[in-house]
């Protein structure tokens, strides 16, 4: 599989939005029921193509959904405000 197929990614489609684009218009769509796995593969790689260790930074993030709290709502999520 080329690497240009990974590079269109969903951001947010529903996945019958999805199913009925061509084939070739379909966006990646990656499921990872193993992260630690996942992530010891991916830091294997990059150091197989030349990465030293100290210049791969792989970590967990968090995502909100503003969208929630409404459109006037403000969260500072943990950072105090200056």
């Amino acid at each position: 599989m080329p690497a240009s197929y990974f590079r269109v990614f969903s951001y947010n489609s529903l996945l019958e939005d999805i199913d009925k684009l061509p084939l070739e218009d379909q966006p990646a769509l990656i499921l990872i029921s193993d992260f630690d796995e996942f992530k010891n593969r991916l830091h294997k790689a990059l150091r197989k193509v030349g990465l030293e260790d100290s210049e791969i930074l792989i970590g967990n993030v968090s995502y909100f959904d503003f969208e929630a709290y409404g459109s006037d709502s403000w969260m500072d999520n943990g950072l105090k405000s200056k």
